[in-house]
C-alpha cells in the first residue's frame, strides 16, 4: 500500500477548498467498455465535496493492473 505521508502532503480540495481525508475506499473505472472494480484502494476524499484523489503511485498500480501487468488489484 501506499505511505500517504511520502506520497502527497496534505492537501485541500481545488474543487471546493474543503479538506481531503485519508480513506480506504472501492473504486469502478471503464476502460474499453470493460468495468474494472478495486476494492480496498488508498485515497484521498474530499470531506465537503466528495471529490475523490488517489497518488501517483496508486494511479500507476491500476493502471498496469487494468494493462495485465500487475497483480490483480481485487477487481
Amino acid at each position: 500500500m501506499v505511505n500517504f505521508d511520502e506520497e502527497m502532503p496534505k492537501m485541500k480540495c481545488s474543487l471546493c477548498g474543503g479538506e481531503l481525508k485519508e480513506k480506504i475506499i472501492s473504486y469502478e473505472v471503464h476502460f474499453k467498455e470493460k468495468p474494472y472494480n478495486f476494492v480496498d484502494v488508498q485515497a484521498l476524499v474530499c470531506e465537503s465535496y466528495g471529490d475523490i484523489s488517489f497518488s501517483s503511485a496508486m494511479v500507476k498500480e491500476m493502471g498496469r493492473t487494468i494493462e495485465g501487468k500487475g497483480k490483480p488489484y481485487n477487481y
